[in-house]
């Protein structure tokens, strides 16, 4: 049974130290970070020239502009790296609330999504980024030639990366909606149209200015909308009936209450001789008339 006994500030302290212990976890990755992303970027560059080809090169264009792209790569990769620490924090955070099948489809689901993410970063790198050079190649003539800056390039890899991975948190996010009764199945279904806009917004704000990156993005996560649609039918939690006014029962109905002549016909006021002075009192008070107020 989920609950426990602790106090709202309590609850506060705890998510205090989930969080103190998770930026310590990523500030201790950052310095192993810094080393691995002086190696992991030139190997980068070096994929990219050979899958988007044309002889690429990179430039950059301040003295600390490799440095800060550097530091970067090397937040992301502390991130990236701590994010299974990170998880297990949050996971233990939560699961006291959590009953033993909802914990276990809260493991499943934080499963799925890092997959998902990962499998998103990867389209976009294998597939997006060379299609872009080749793109940007393109305009390449004797009086126009590229150059690439580092700081950019990066900067635009990494909202692609992180574009995918979270436009591929789409059948996470459907399946929570549904499983948690905030939406049905049948109405995600007639919704459709909507829901092919939304996609196509996204994957036009996420991408670079090009119908086929955009239809790139657009087409896998349609598709694994759709494959979302199959799972939460499976674990969409039965409708409740609703009661028809056929289907109340006597019992639940209120009795009308009674009519005031009834009331009073059944509890009469007391016949007593120390009531008559009040009642007289009231007659008397009847007869006046209400003369008005005169200033002098």
């Amino acid at each position: 049974m989920p609950g426990d006994n602790k106090t709202f500030l309590e609850h506060l302290e705890e998510l205090r130290g989930v969080l103190l212990r998770s930026l310590a976890a990523v500030a201790l990755l950052l310095f192993p970070a810094y080393w691995a992303a002086g190696r992991l970027i030139p190997w980068l560059l070096r994929q990219l020239e050979r899958l988007g080809g044309n002889d690429l090169q990179f430039h950059y264009f301040s003295p600390l502009e490799p440095f800060l792209v550097q530091l970067k790569c090397s937040l992301l990769l502390a991130l990236f790296g701590a994010l299974p620490y990170v998880s297990w924090q949050v996971a233990g955070f939560i699961a006291p609330g959590l009953y033993r099948r909802e914990r276990r489809l809260f493991g499943m689901l934080a499963g799925a999504a890092f997959l998902l993410f990962l499998a998103g970063a990867a389209f976009a790198f294998a597939l997006i980024l060379p299609l872009l050079l080749r793109f940007a190649a393109s305009y390449r003539s004797p009086e126009l030639a590229p150059m690439l800056g580092l700081g950019n390039f990066i900067d635009l890899a990494g909202l692609l990366l992180l574009g995918f991975g979270l436009m591929f948190q789409l059948p996470v996010v459907v399946v929570v909606l549904v499983r948690t009764g905030l939406i049905r199945t049948a109405t995600l279904r007639r919704s459709r149209p909507v829901v092919v806009i939304v996609i196509l917004v996204l994957a036009a704000i996420l991408t670079p200015p090009d119908v086929v990156s955009q239809l790139l993005m657009a087409v896998p996560t349609w598709l694994l909308f759709e494959l979302a649609l199959l799972v939460a039918a499976r674990l969409e939690p039965p409708a409740e009936p609703e009661l028809s006014e056929n289907d109340a029962s006597p019992a639940a109905v209120p009795a009308s209450s009674p009519a005031p002549e009834t009331i009073a016909a059944e509890n009469p006021l007391p016949d007593d001789d120390a009531y008559a002075p009040y009642a007289a009192a009231a007659r008397s008070r009847r007869g006046r008339r209400i003369r008005p107020i005169r200033r002098r």
